[in-house]
Order: C-alpha cells, then sequence, then structure tokens
C-alpha cells in the first residue's frame, strides 16, 4: 500500500509540474488564466527547483554521469 500513495504522489507531482509548464507558456503569450492557474503560476518554480533537487540527475549524489 505504501508504494501505491508513492505512485499516486509521483503522478500527482508530475501532473501539477506539466501543467504549471502549460499555463507559464499560455500566461507568457497573453492568455487569460483563472484564478487557480495563477496560483499554480506563483508555486511552479518552486515545483520545478524541487523536481531539479530530487528527481532528476541534477539531485545530490547522483551516479549517472561519473565515469569509471
Amino acid at each position: 500500500m505504501k508504494i501505491a500513495w508513492r505512485v499516486a504522489y509521483f503522478l500527482a507531482f508530475g501532473l501539477a509540474l506539466i501543467h504549471g509548464l502549460f499555463v507559464t507558456v499560455r500566461w507568457w503569450q497573453g492568455e487569460a488564466l483563472t484564478g487557480l492557474e495563477y496560483a499554480l503560476l506563483a508555486i511552479w518554480p518552486v515545483l520545478f527547483y524541487y523536481f531539479i533537487t530530487r528527481y532528476s540527475i541534477f539531485k545530490r549524489g547522483c551516479t549517472a554521469c561519473l565515469r569509471e
């Protein structure tokens, strides 16, 4: 059951990150946003930072780029 919660959390996080990117592009192009989308626009940099530091190859301790 614990793994199901982790998968659900990651899917919700991924959905918020991707939708936040689309909202950011729409805002940049001058389209009107709803109130909830403005909130997502405000927290999108935090979501992106969290993604970079926790899930990407740029996280601390990642061994994907080590040469032997």
